[in-house]
């Protein structure tokens, strides 16, 4: 799927992204995934974005600003992402 499909608003570069599948969850990202990264009130998200580009996430969708970013990976701010998932 493209990410255009799933994210009408998305830039025209990003929107031919393809990815093949979305979570929220560290563990169970597959390659060429959407990561969700969403705060909770136990765990937080953003804490394992790491740990889902090692297990082969594309994208990173987050609401806070990521200031280490990594090559070949596309970050998207969103203020609500619970809502975008």
């Amino acid at each position: 799927m493209l990410l255009k499909d799933f994210i009408p608003k998305i830039n025209k570069k990003n929107g031919k992204i393809f990815f093949s599948g979305i979570s929220f969850d560290s563990t169970k990202v597959n390659k060429n995934d959407i990561f969700f990264a969403i705060k909770g009130n136990k765990f937080d998200g953003n804490d394992y974005i790491n740990s889902a580009i090692k297990k082969g996430a594309k994208v990173i969708i987050s609401e806070k600003k990521i200031l280490k970013k990594k090559e070949n990976i596309i970050y998207i701010n969103s203020l609500n992402v619970r809502k975008l998932l």
